[in-house]
């Protein structure tokens, strides 16, 4: 899933820096500068989108980090800590 995530945000990431580049460039002189705020706003909120994603995609990775490694090593130290304890 986390994989998943880094690549979609890493597309939409890329396309937003694409379509911002586009605009800047190629449609500066065919649009408005109100059709050209509003392309480079949308650029922008894709760029926002892609950033979340991601975030989101590496929360799920410290997450499943945490989850899964804290009860292995947790487990053995308890076990080294409290063995003799228990039986």
């Amino acid at each position: 899933m986390m994989r998943i995530f880094l690549a979609i945000a890493a597309i939409l990431g890329g396309l937003s820096v694409a379509g911002g580049a586009f605009a800047s460039h190629a449609l500066k002189e065919k649009l408005t500068a109100s059709e050209l705020s509003i392309f480079e706003t949308g650029a922008r909120y894709q760029m926002y989108h892609a950033l979340a994603l991601l975030a989101v995609a590496l929360l799920l990775t410290r997450t499943l980090i945490a989850g899964t490694a804290g009860p292995r090593s947790g487990g053995g130290c308890f076990y080294c800590r409290c063995g003799d304890f228990f039986g």
